[in-house]
Order: C-alpha cells, then sequence, then structure tokens
C-alpha cells in the first residue's frame, strides 16, 4: 500500500535523523527507489494505490506451485487523494534529509495534481481518481491534503501551499464540523458505511493535529480552537482505542504545549543540517517544535534560527527570523 510505504519512510527518516544510523538511511533509500520505480504514475503525476501480487489463472492453490512464477504482481491503478498526500509529506523529508531532488520533483508534481486533479468544486477533496475524480467530502482526505500543504510550506516557503491549507481548513469547519463536537468523518452520505456521518477518534486526532500544526505555521492562533473541538468529544472513549490513541495523545501533546519555531538552513541532506535538526527535536525538552528547513547553497556552514511566542505571533517571528543565529 503506498499508505504503508509513505508512513514506513517517514519513520526511517526520523529515525536516521536522530540517530544517524547508516541502516535507517539505507532503509529510507530502498522505499524512495521503490515509490518512484514502481508506484509512480508517470502520466498522472502522481503515485499509484498499491502493488499486489495473485495467482496466475490455472495454478494450483492446494501448496503444489513453487518457484518464481507462483504470484504475479500487479499494480493498483488508482490514485488515492490521501495516500498521495501522505507521500508528499514522506517525499519532501527525503529530499532535506537526504538530499534527494528527485523526491522533491515528485512531491511538486502530486502537491499540483492534488489541487487541480482531486480538488473537489464544492469544497474538500476527492477520495480517488480512476480517470474521472470520485467520492467528494471525506475528513480523511481534507486533513491529508492540507496537511501535505503545510508541509510543503515549511520547507519550500512558497504562499500558494499555506493558501491552499487554510482554504481546505475552512473547508473542513464548515463541510464537516458537528454541533456536538468533533468533526464528521463525511460530508455527503453514499452507500454502504458511507450512510450516516459520525465523528471518527483517528481522524479527528489527524484533524486536530492538521490544525496545530497550521496555527503553527501561519501565526493564527484561532486554528488551535478547532483543534479543540477535534478532541473535545471523545473525552474518554481514547481509552478504547488502544495504539489507535496514538495520534490523539500526540496531537493533544502538541495542543497544550507553546510552540518553538526552529528553522534549519543549509544545503539538503548535509550532515551540518541533519545535526541541527537533531538538536532541535532533542536538546529543547518542548512539546511542539516546528521543524522548518530552508534551502542554502550559499552562506557556509548550516544553522538554525530559534524562536518561542505565544500562538499566534509566529508569522512574525518567521518574518524576522534572519536576525537571530542559532
Amino acid at each position: 500500500l503506498l499508505e504503508d510505504q509513505a508512513a514506513l519512510l517517514s519513520t526511517c527518516l526520523h529515525a536516521y535523523l536522530l540517530t544517524d544510523d547508516s541502516a535507517q538511511r539505507d532503509m529510507a533509500e530502498g522505499l524512495c527507489d521503490y515509490l518512484n520505480s514502481t508506484l509512480w504514475d508517470s502520466t498522472a503525476g502522481a503515485f499509484f494505490g498499491c502493488q499486489d501480487y495473485v495467482r496466475p489463472e490455472g495454478q494450483p492453490t492446494d501448496g503444489g506451485a513453487t518457484g518464481p512464477d507462483r504470484l504475479m504482481p500487479v499494480i493498483d491503478n488508482l490514485v488515492y487523494c490521501d495516500a498521495n498526500a501522505r507521500a508528499v509529506s514522506a517525499c519532501l523529508e527525503a529530499w532535506w534529509v537526504l538530499g534527494r531532488d528527485d523526491c522533491l520533483m515528485r512531491a511538486r508534481k502530486v502537491l499540483e495534481f492534488l489541487w487541480e486533479t482531486l480538488r473537489a468544486p464544492g469544497g474538500g477533496m476527492y477520495h480517488y481518481t480512476d480517470g474521472e475524480a470520485r467520492a467528494p467530502g471525506m475528513l480523511t482526505d481534507a486533513a491529508a491534503a492540507g496537511t501535505a500543504f503545510l508541509s510543503a510550506y515549511a520547507v519550500l516557503h512558497e504562499s500558494k501551499y499555506l493558501d491552499r491549507a487554510q482554504e481546505l481548513a475552512a473547508d473542513i469547519v464548515r463541510m464537516h464540523r458537528s454541533a456536538d463536537g468533533g468533526f464528521r468523518d463525511i460530508s455527503e452520505t453514499g452507500p454502504a458505511s458511507l450512510k450516516v456521518a459520525i465523528p471518527v477518534l483517528t481522524q479527528n486526532a489527524a484533524a486536530a493535529a492538521f490544525f496545530v500544526r497550521l496555527a503553527d505555521l501561519s501565526g493564527e492562533s484561532h486554528h488551535r480552537e478547532q483543534a479543540v473541538w477535534a478532541l473535545k468529544s471523545f473525552p474518554n472513549s481514547h481509552r478504547h482505542y488502544g495504539a489507535f490513541a496514538a495520534g490523539f495523545g500526540h496531537a493533544l501533546a502538541r495542543l497544550l504545549a507553546l510552540p518553538r519555531l526552529v528553522t534549519v538552513s543549509g544545503v539538503p541532506g548535509g550532515p551540518e543540517v541533519r545535526a541541527q535538526a537533531r538538536a532541535a527535536l532533542t536538546q529543547h525538552g518542548q512539546g511542539d517544535v516546528v521543524l522548518r528547513f530552508r534551502e542554502d547553497r550559499q552562506t557556509g556552514p548550516a544553522r538554525a534560527a530559534v524562536s518561542q511566542s505565544p500562538p499566534g505571533t509566529l508569522a512574525k517571528d518567521a518574518a524576522s527570523e534572519g536576525q537571530h543565529g542559532g
């Protein structure tokens, strides 16, 4: 599954950033190569949904068949919004952590594909396309796409990405907010499980994390109010979710912490860049480190600019970050 590969890539990159373990880097490089060679749809400019394996017609199923031809690989050529959005965030990390320019190129293409092809005219995102965009109005797609655009804004500093994240945030509030607390999983009903709109803990946790990050990167603290709304309807039920409540706890921890903005500047993939980022993530004792990257190949060694302010002033801090070395 594309979504699993993207999650694995992000995990390996984070582990490599924190430990400098070459085995984690090798795994991340292999995942990048797999995404680029096997799941990349060069025609659409996005990633396919998954690679699966099927048994060729006429082959016995009693265990008697052996050899390399027993299972045949096939590609699911549907393009899913939420999975591609998560792949964008992972590819952008691969760019600045590993210096993979090919991953940056693909991330940019997917971002445009999401906005031009899967943006629903009534707001929010379509869930997938098979040549025609289908299944609009899912919270998981809007939150994932919004997070991808924030990831792009945090490392590319192009205002269009922040503007798109802001638009999706407004769509989520308008289309999914429940009067009883939380955000409903769908804004348009459909067959089977889509008949009734309900707030789902895991999806609300992702929405809350999106709103907190949007507040941190935009400097507009009112987005944190939506994060509170996303989490408040699950005061005790998260206890029944086990490991699936991890996102809830992570979003809540960031919501309760004052943000610290750290912008690392330097050459993508450079060891000094990783060292600065590692220090930012491990030496501040901060619950909400907002890590950004700025490409700079001209001004010498990598450096970090650090600021901490009450929510609502980060935009001003970011505008003056060049005055503070770290």
